[in-house]
């Protein structure tokens, strides 16, 4: 399965755990006050009043994660992608480009949104790539035309919503 499905089956099934816990914590609270009993064996103080916040903090915690996970694919955007060339390469780095392709729910893009960009002198190159919903990995791949088979490496990163946004430079470096 895609990646983007998992993100959605595992934020659903902790959507689900935060609902249930609250749910199950109101029950437990609506039992207590009907039936008027002292709670037996509990705690009292200090000791009751950090077990609360921690549980209130691991609700906020899973709730945070569970919306995170579910709306991460769906955050489109441009990525500014910093791409340094390998150190040791088979010929002159004046031969070594870059092919980006961002990697989606139906796999690799294709067509204008394929990049292919030659390095500076410097080693670095700099590459705007536009991603859509449910886009959120890149194919990168160090090409040499000198020769036959030109493909010289290939990284496939993850590409975060920070970045997409442009809030964040994604730095990859082989």
């Amino acid at each position: 399965m895609d990646e983007s499905i998992l993100q959605f089956l595992l934020g659903g099934v902790l959507l689900i755990l935060a609902v249930w816990w609250k749910i199950r914590d109101i029950r437990r609270g609506v039992v207590l006050v009907l039936s008027r009993k002292p709670v037996a064996g509990g705690t009292r103080g200090r000791d009751a009043r950090v077990r609360a916040w921690l549980h209130v903090a691991c609700q906020l915690l899973l709730g945070i994660t569970a919306f995170s996970v579910l709306v991460d694919p769906l955050i489109p955007g441009t990525a500014v992608v910093e791409i340094h060339a390998p150190r040791s390469f088979p010929t002159t780095l004046d031969n070594l480009s870059v092919r980006t392709v961002p990697i989606g729910f139906r796999g690799a893009a294709g067509g204008t949104r394929t990049t292919v960009v030659g390095f500076a002198k410097s080693g670095v190159t700099f590459i705007d790539v536009s991603f859509v919903a449910l886009e959120s990995r890149l194919s990168i791949e160090i090409l040499d035309e000198s020769l036959p088979k030109p493909v010289v490496a290939t990284k496939n990163v993850y590409v975060s919503p920070f970045v997409r946004r442009q809030l964040w430079t994604l730095v990859v470096s082989f």
